[in-house]
């Protein structure tokens, strides 16, 4: 994983990272807090050692706590064993025993700890005089089993097997002997050597339990993004899109939510408005792509998609009013019977209605839309008939480009169906949203079928700096920022989204039509302004003639 990608991980995780440090920054709050109220005392009591210094006694700070010393404690201080605070003992170095306490008062506190010290340091008393105990019984085991060993030995001096058992029995013997003079000699057990400390707040304070908290909190946070990532079966990116798929990625689509929202707010299509925004462009490069990926002059495109999550009718408007305004007449397909809503993003003129199976006009230049309708077979059924076909076929010959709408390629047959009647298929794939599953099990239907499978489009993938400079490289250029202050007619600057009228159909005319080999290439550029453009290229240099009215209308589709 490059640092990129660890970034873009843990940026698509913000909020569970954020999450995170909050929890741990709150919950070391209330421990900071609650233990603000809570203050700590403790004394200290050393253990008494034998003749060699070392200390023989089997007592630890567990003892602290036995109910013997608590009910002692709360004898010498009047109170009852409940209402003692929290008592605790750890063991030392050197066979000291810190005796602790915790409570809000205080003034009780030290008076607590001391006479808990003491009742410990009794306690120790009575713990080796247990001990002592013990170990008398012990060696008077060791005594009752030397008699019989001696009475073997006494009637065979020579048996080897009683001689060492007399000598372990003896060596045992001694070992008691001697821990019961050692504790024996001991004339103090235990004592208080340091009594009850000033109470404190105990731990560390909040400066350094905050930030260390916030730190943790900031590592488990990565952490389970970086898990949330390695767990998420989704497609991410187009390097996993194009793997997934066995395919390239056509285009990446930027912005197509925000574009979306701009679309049902003003209700014209994005790429026919002369603003240039991350959408548009990736739009372009979606067309430019699928010209480049077909061989034929007359083509026929499919538009489907993986899953219904992307939103495919509207990039499927998107891009065909994109071919029709590069100058190529389009002709845009709805072919989903079941969800029809084409229209609704290519609505016609006043008065337009559709007419059957022929092409009605749209507000877009150059692009006309065709709505395939059937209710009395089954979707599916109806789009295999040669009625289907044949209207493709005549399609491809009336115009250009032809782009077909399908539903998603494993909701039903219809896009594989469809697929089969065009030079290539986009795919299109929501980032972020598409299982990985599904995405190579569409591929997979689309390939066994024989359907032309282009590449992928996907669509959802954030903005970068990259196609933020593209969409802003001409607004900054100076000349640009002078055209935009030039009114636009009437001394007043008209609506910059008001698509231009669809141009007459030379073949409806009678007039011959003229398929243009692709990409098409306008014959020359009109300036903006009322005054010639010098970089303008006359047509005649081009060896082609060109009318005023061609010319202006491939100018509008460049923008």
């Amino acid at each position: 994983m490059t640092v990129r990608e660890f970034l873009r991980t843990v940026w698509s995780g913000k909020y569970i990272v954020v999450a995170c440090v909050l929890v741990a920054v709150v919950g070391a709050w209330l421990y900071v807090d609650r233990q603000g109220t809570l203050l700590e005392s403790e004394a200290v009591v050393s253990l008494g050692v034998d003749g060699d210094g070392e200390v023989t006694i089997d007592a630890s700070g567990g003892d602290v706590t036995d109910p013997e010393v608590l009910e002692a404690a709360a004898a010498a201080l009047g109170v009852d064993p409940a209402d003692l605070p929290e008592i605790s003992g750890e063991s030392g170095e050197g066979g000291a025993i810190r005796v602790s306490a915790r409570s809000a008062d205080p003034e009780e506190l030290p008076e607590t700890v001391d006479a808990v010290a003491e009742a410990f340091a009794a306690h120790v008393s009575a713990l080796r005089d247990r001990q002592v105990t013990e170990l008398q019984e012990q060696r008077t085991g060791y005594e009752e089993s030397l008699k019989p060993v001696q009475e073997r030995l006494s009637r065979d001096p020579e048996d080897l097997l009683a001689g060492v058992e007399q000598e372990t029995i003896v060596s045992g013997f001694g070992g008691l002997a001697k821990q019961i003079v050692e504790l024996t000699a001991i004339t103090t057990p235990a004592e208080v050597t340091q009594t009850a400390s000033a109470p404190s707040v105990p731990g560390v304070g909040a400066a350094a339990v905050l930030p260390v908290a916030a730190l943790a909190g900031l590592v488990l946070g990565v952490a389970l993004a970086l898990a949330r990532r390695g767990l998420d079966f989704r497609v991410r990116d187009a390097a996993n899109a194009s793997a997934l798929a066995d395919v390239p990625v056509l285009a990446s689509l930027f912005g197509v939510r925000q574009a979306d929202k701009t679309f049902r707010h003003g209700g014209v299509l994005p790429v026919s408005s002369r603003d240039a925004t991350p959408f548009t462009e990736s739009i372009r490069e979606l067309r430019t792509a699928v010209g480049m990926a077909s061989a034929t002059p007359q083509r026929v495109v499919v538009v489907t998609a993986a899953d219904p999550r992307p939103p495919r009718t509207f990039i499927t408007a998107n891009l065909a009013a994109s071919f029709a305004l590069s100058g190529l007449r389009t002709i845009v397909v709805s072919g989903d019977l079941r969800r029809s809503n084409l229209d609704e993003f290519l609505p016609g003129p006043d008065g337009a209605a559709d007419s059957g199976t022929e092409p009605r006009p749209t507000l877009v230049a150059n692009l006309e839309l065709v709505r395939i309708y059937d209710d009395t077979l089954d979707p599916a059924d109806y789009l295999a008939t040669t009625q289907v076909r044949d209207l493709v076929e005549s399609l491809r010959e009336r115009a250009d480009v032809v782009v077909i709408d399908a539903p998603p390629a494993l909701a039903a047959a219809d896009a594989t169906i469809l697929g089969r009647y065009a030079d290539g298929v986009v795919l299109v794939v929501s980032a972020g949203k598409t299982p990985r599953g599904v995405l190579a099990e569409a591929a997979t239907r689309l390939r066994i079928n024989n359907v032309p499978l282009m590449g992928v489009a996907l669509a959802g993938v954030a903005s970068d700096r990259r196609k933020l400079y593209a969409t802003t490289y001409e607004a900054e250029h100076p000349a640009n920022k002078v055209r935009r202050l030039i009114p636009r007619s009437g001394g007043r600057r008209g609506p910059r989204h008001q698509p231009a009228p669809a141009p007459a159909d030379p073949v409806r005319a009678g007039q011959p039509r003229r398929t243009p080999a692709w990409p098409a290439v306008p014959a020359a550029i009109p300036p903006r302004s009322s005054e010639p453009d010098p970089r303008a290229v006359p047509a005649a240099v081009q060896g082609e003639p060109a009318s005023s009215g061609s010319s202006a209308q491939q100018g509008t589709g460049q923008g």
